[in-house]
């Protein structure tokens, strides 16, 4: 049988490596803080469903390759000369349910297939099985806030935090979060935030009246994200409506090399305005479930 692709990531999974789901089960680990400032460690995650079920956590030996050190922890075969992972444990990935594994690198989507990928202290490689039938999934926030302090392959990038008014106490403190983390991290009113200034630079944006906001709500699917705020509502992909709020990553859209460039990235923390502050507590304290936050009720 052959499987359909959708358009939007053919090209991303040509060379990413799949892997199957495991034959048995790991004991459940608790949900706890990535440890971002021992940068002489890396650590191996894996995950199931978005990252709602974690399956094993491990540190590892920077200085070697994500292939390598998976095959360390686990059973793999691969094929297409060693560069596509087609089970573990004798466990494939699934073509009828359209679900496989993808790896990211410290939440971030990798462009680099496994057997390249050398993996750096502090580094936060997560492997994750889910379907990518309606969400291309190009970073995560499980392993926030390691994608602004280890970046991608050791580059980083300075930080905006990007506010509407009401929101400026918020934003203050994830700015001291970051600032503690040794982010490069500055503070900015978001009627001041120049779009062009975000080509090449990471982005928190707060609020949901905003332009640049309402712009990214109204652009959610080309950024495979979950949530959007429109008139007072937050929807899921399948018009499921909450009163409440959510923070979602993606690549950076403003990246001229596009959300793919395993680059810069944008947090958008948007929706009705006293669900966000508990979006923002939810990000500080690590309260993170999955590859999104949402807090609020159904209506």
């Amino acid at each position: 049988m052959k499987r359909k692709i959708p358009p939007g990531i053919v090209s991303i999974l040509v060379i990413l490596i799949l892997i199957g789901v495991f034959a048995f089960r790991f004991h459940s680990i608790p949900n706890t803080p990535v440890n971002v400032e021992n940068k002489n460690v890396a650590k191996l995650i894996i995950s199931m469903d978005f990252g709602r079920e974690e399956l094993l956590e491990k540190n590892v030996t920077p200085g070697q390759t994500v292939m390598d050190t998976l095959k360390s922890l686990v059973n793999v075969s691969t094929a297409y000369g060693g560069k596509f992972v087609v089970a573990i444990n004798n466990i494939s990935s699934n073509p009828i349910t359209q679900e496989d594994w993808f790896y990211y690198v410290n939440g971030i989507l990798s462009n680099m297939g496994a057997q390249d990928y050398i993996i750096n202290p502090g580094d936060i490689i997560r492997w994750d099985y889910h379907s990518w039938k309606d969400l291309a999934v190009n970073s995560e926030l499980m392993d926030f806030p390691a994608m602004f302090v280890h970046g991608y392959d050791s580059r980083t990038y300075s930080l905006i935090v990007a506010y509407e008014m009401e929101y400026e106490k918020n934003a203050e403190e994830l700015y001291h979060f970051f600032k503690k983390m040794k982010v490069n991290v500055s503070l900015v009113a978001i009627e001041e935030l120049k779009e062009s200034k975000l080509k090449n630079c990471n982005a928190v944006l707060i609020g949901n009246s905003a332009k640049i906001i309402r712009d990214l709500n109204g652009r959610y699917l080309k950024l495979g994200w979950k949530y959007y705020f429109k008139d007072g509502v937050v929807y899921d992909r399948k018009n499921h409506r909450y009163r409440g709020a959510f923070a979602q990553i993606t690549q950076s859209p403003y990246n001229p090399k596009g959300v793919w460039a395993c680059e810069n990235l944008l947090l958008l923390i948007s929706g009705n305005e006293e669900y966000i502050p508990k979006v923002i507590n939810a990000l500080i304290n690590h309260e993170i479930e999955s590859f999104w936050i949402l807090e609020g009720e159904p209506i």
